[in-house]
């Protein structure tokens, strides 16, 4: 709990901290996440304690018995792994004597070669995805041809399961500590390499940075001189955060010394890509009252009125990395979002305060320094920096840098490079204007913009290069061709300027390899410069960047409008949206921007794929498909389109599935009234449901009414009810998981009933079925009156239990028969397989919705006895047999049986409608005019109107709705109607 808890003294050191945290807070959450099946688990300090210790003994044995506490030697880290069994390796590492080293893998091979050979690194953890493997082997070659003297050991990284699987070793831990002396008794270890680090790369190769005992302690310890304590003992959402990263190490001080519970993202091989969406539904889903993340998330969340919702219940929002564009974070400001900048560099750790005190009135642009640390502001003497400051540190008791540059006031200090300006009225805060080491910050890491200049200079067709990009998510170049090859560029679509790129695109080429990966320069962030708007260039001949940039800030922005939001220009370009056609496109898309060949089922992710690469194939197939589809169909592909597709094929059916449609949109015409529009946002959160492993789902949030609360289809799932999300009020949905005791109606009931009292404690409730569902209700509906609960709306969309029966008639059904049992749902499914299914196809070959009218086939085809092509169509038939079965048992049970005077049961109207009469609960059923009537022969008339309630039922009203069994939910009439009817108590 959290009022036991108790936290660590500051006089011990970080391993002594996490010893004790393992003892005295053993129950209390280290890392909390929502797992594959939606439920949010926990890891203790004990469980991760006995991980440590099995990580630590683990990488003892990587490195051999020539390695010793003594001996400096380091791990380093090279592997894409989750964050839990990083954290974990990070402190066996440190646990068994030795100083972890995590490299970034978007590192170049020469970039991670420089490292481990300057570092001496002898062990490196990798993980076995293709990326990471290939990067390592590369780098091998190159370290072997710089360091013929040292030995180099690749290893793989140890598994989760490995670390707290059930058949885990028991680790002597008394033993183990004893070995690692290098990081206990802070008096006497505190400059001891904790953990090594490594800059972005402000010279041609990054360097290390090495961290000691008692800087990674200061960092953990700080906010414990805080009366406030906010950022004590609560939940840290820290999916965002890269554990290669300073970002990543210093999460270990930090929830070590403050108690703080960190919230990722699940386990996983390969791990769960932290998108936008998915990092801030997992910090939802975990409670968290703190968000830790890069600026980028921020720009991506502020899209959406919805996230802003969801970010204003956070206590703080930390971000750190580099700045938020201004715009976006005024408007978060002004809505409400409590956003906290964190402004450091890796050599120093955060300069400025979680808490300030000056910065409210003021906006989120500003920052505040840390008041606890010793600060210093130099001022520039250079004639056109007046009133521009550098920010240094001096050490202190709290802090002290890893190494001093300069001499302030007689003091040691470092140099942050960092240019700053003050608020004109108020002198506690300041803002960043630049760096006097020139760099960019884009996606959160620092760029160094120089060396990747001068390697195009050499290029014989380019005369200069200008690198921008501070404060978006992706660098950019603009190039000035060599004399001998200048060109009108008025007109950016000319063959010439097609040429021009070709030309140069082996020296960007190479430029690439040899730079970070968030450093890449991709074909569409390249302007090449107007011979009418020269480079501007000091009296020494090097070009002056913020004046030339300013010159082209209009043709920036405009660059940037066209990434961020597209609006078009056309690169490979498919000849028509047939399936075949774009699946060569996108393929060559692909493997064009991973420079590589790239199967049609493989990960993209796995293969190195980063956010950088996510965004450029996002705006090379919005590009080409703005001229086929439109600006409407462009703006709903997902921000996260490669996240949400990311293979070839997955990708190849959704481009070639929905937009076909507006090819045809004279025919959409005709349908319009059933094509709702839905935005991405909307889209995105579709998928989020479909793919929940929750049984009651929120597809409209309520707002303080109750919800309708909608029962799956015939199948189990929700798939139909997007439209759904166009409702005004609350609308639920009950999806049929693998958890549901699948036994009888009952048993399935039963556990609607108390995962909906989960949810909804308290009536009133509406509840409501759909399609072969409708029993399902009725046996709801009675259970929750029979425990006396109110239920005010009882709604059957396009579907009532009469159809369960043949021809509506129960006296010919043998439920204890086996096989007329098997001989009715056999009849049944191919009932929906041959009339059902063909007429919703009808539409969406209507629609041109090529994936739909696929799956569709595929279900009649499996429904007709064919073998299943996929998963999910086998699951669907299952369930409709299930379903089926269930609700006709149900239908046959005792309590409808009458008995006649020679002792033979049958079925009675009486009884049911007996029943049926006894629940209070007014019942409404919505009868779509091409849903199940097709399936009821001619000779019922009046059960072609009403679905063959009037013969079971005595109370109830009907309500026609215009549309098949499927697009009928579209209808905004329908949707209306529903909410009158519960206010009106119809």
């Amino acid at each position: 709990m959290m009022s036991s808890l108790k936290l660590p003294d500051i006089s011990l050191s970080l391993l002594e901290a996490v010893a004790f945290n393992e003892t005295h807070n053993a129950n209390h959450p280290l890392f909390r996440y929502d797992d594959a099946d939606g439920r949010v688990r926990s890891i203790n300090w004990s469980e991760a304690g006995k991980a440590f210790d099995v990580a630590a003994s683990i990488v003892q044995s990587y490195v051999g018995p020539e390695g010793t506490p003594e001996t400096d030697t380091v791990v380093g880290i090279v592997a894409n792994i989750d964050s839990i069994l990083f954290y974990c390796l990070l402190v066996g590492i440190m646990r068994a004597g030795f100083i972890p080293f995590p490299i970034s893998p978007r590192n170049a091979p020469e970039a991670v070669a420089n490292l481990l050979t300057t570092t001496k690194c002898s062990v490196v953890v990798g993980s076995d995805d293709a990326a990471v493997g290939a990067l390592l082997q590369s780098s091998l070659k190159v370290f072997e041809g710089i360091s013929s003297k040292q030995a180099l050991r690749i290893v793989l990284a140890p598994s989760f399961e490995q670390l707290f699987g059930s058949e885990t070793p028991c680790i002597d831990a008394s033993k183990l500590r004893k070995t690692s002396t290098r990081h206990q008794n802070l008096g006497q270890t505190s400059e001891n390499i904790c953990v090594i680090s490594h800059s972005s790369g402000t010279t041609s190769l990054p360097k290390p940075i090495y961290l000691d005992n008692m800087m990674i302690h200061q960092f953990g310890i700080r906010e414990r001189y805080e009366p406030e304590g906010t950022f004590r003992c609560c939940n840290l959402a820290a999916h965002a955060i890269p554990m290669f990263h300073i970002m990543g190490f210093i999460l270990i001080p930090w929830s070590t010394f403050l108690g703080l519970t960190l919230c990722v993202l699940r386990p996983s091989k390969p791990p769960v890509m932290p998108s936008p969406d998915v990092v801030l539904r997992g910090a939802v889903t975990t409670l968290a009252s703190i968000v830790y993340c890069a600026p980028t998330f921020l720009e991506a969340w502020a899209k959406d009125e919805a996230n802003i919702k969801a970010m204003k219940d956070f206590k703080m929002i930390l971000y750190g990395g580099g700045p938020v564009q201004d715009d976006v974070a005024s408007s978060l400001y002004a809505q409400g979002v409590k956003l906290r900048p964190i402004l450091g560099l890796t050599e120093t750790g955060p300069l400025t305060t979680f808490y300030p005190k000056y910065i409210t009135d003021e906006g989120p642009g500003w920052h505040e320094s840390d008041p606890l640390l010793d600060i210093a502001y130099i001022p520039e003497d250079k004639v056109n920096l007046k009133g521009v400051y550098r920010l240094a540190l001096k050490a202190n008791s709290l802090r002290k840098p890893v190494s001093f540059d300069t001499v302030i006031d007689g003091v040691p200090a470092f140099d942050t490079k960092d240019l700053v300006t003050f608020h004109p009225t108020n002198r506690h805060i300041w803002k960043i204007v630049g760096r006097a080491a020139v760099g960019l910050t884009t996606s959160g890491v620092e760029t160094n913009p120089v060396p990747i200049e001068t390697r195009l200079e050499k290029s014989p067709y380019i005369s200069a290069a200008l690198m921008f990009g501070r404060a978006r998510i992706q660098p950019g170049i603009i190039i000035f061709p060599h004399k001998d090859y200048i060109f009108d560029i008025s007109d950016n679509h000319t063959r010439r300027y097609d040429e021009y790129l070709n030309l140069i695109w082996d020296a960007i080429t190479a430029a690439n390899a040899s730079s970070a990966r968030h450093s890449r320069i991709f074909k569409e962030m390249v302007l090449i410069a107007d011979p009418e708007k020269p480079f501007e260039y000091t009296a020494k001949g090097s070009i002056r960047r913020q004046i030339t940039l300013s010159k082209y800030q209009k043709e920036i922005d405009q660059l940037y409008d066209i990434v961020e939001a597209p609006d078009s220009f056309e690169t490979m370009h498919p000849r028509s949206l047939e399936p075949s056609t774009v699946l060569d496109v996108i393929r060559a898309t692909v493997q064009r921007v991973l420079e590589r060949t790239v199967q049609d089922d493989e990960d993209v992710f796995r293969l190195g794929a980063d956010s950088l690469c996510a965004l450029s194939i996002r705006v090379e197939i919005t590009r080409w498909l703005q001229s086929m589809v439109g600006k409407t169909a462009i703006e709903t592909i997902p921000r996260d389109l490669l996240y949400v597709y990311p293979t070839v094929s997955a990708l190849t059916n959704y481009v070639a599935g929905p937009f076909i449609q507006a090819m045809n949109q004279m025919q959409l015409d005709t349908v319009k009234q059933y094509s709702l529009k839905f935005s991405l946002e909307e889209d995105i959160k579709w998928q989020a449901a479909l793919q929940s492993k929750e049984t009651i789902i929120e597809i409209v949030p309520s707002k303080g009414e109750p919800p309708l609360i909608v029962i799956h289809a015939g199948g189990g799932n929700i798939d139909p009810f997007l439209p759904f999300m166009k409702c005004t009020s609350a609308v639920w949905a009950i999806k049929m998981g693998e958890d549901v005791p699948k036994q009888s109606t009952e048993s399935i009931v039963e556990f609607y009933y108390y995962k909906i009292k989960e949810k909804q404690p308290i009536g009133p409730y509406r509840l409501a079925s759909y399609s072969g569902s409708s029993v399902y209700l009725v046996a709801l509906v009675r259970l929750f009156e029979r425990k006396r609960e109110s239920v005010e709306q009882m709604v059957m969309l396009d579907h009532c239990p009469g159809l369960f029966f043949p021809d509506f008639r129960p006296d010919v059904v043998k439920p204890d028969d086996p096989v007329w049992m098997k001989d009715y749902l056999e009849d049944n499914i191919r009932t929906i397989a041959n009339l059902m299914i063909p007429a919703i196809t009808v539409r969406a070959r209507l629609l041109s919705d090529v994936l739909l009218v696929k799956r569709n086939e595929e279900l009649i085809a499996t429904l007709n006895g064919g073998e299943a092509p996929a998963p999910h169509i086998a699951h669907f038939a299952a369930m409709v047999t299930v379903m089926q079965d269930t609700s006709l048992r149900y239908l046959m049970g005792d309590e409808f049986m009458e008995t006649d005077s020679e002792g033979n049961s049958t079925w009675s109207f009486k009884y049911f409608r007996n029943i049926m009469d006894g629940i209070k609960a007014p019942l409404t059923i919505y009868v779509a005019s091409d849903g199940s009537t097709i399936a009821i022969p001619k000779e019922y008339p009046q059960a072609r109107k009403d679905l063959g309630a009037s013969m079971f039922f005595s109370h109830f009203t009907i309500v026609p709705i215009d549309g098949d069994h499927i697009s009928f939910l579209e209808d905004a009439a329908l949707h209306k109607h529903m909410e009158g009817s519960y206010r009106r108590g119809d």
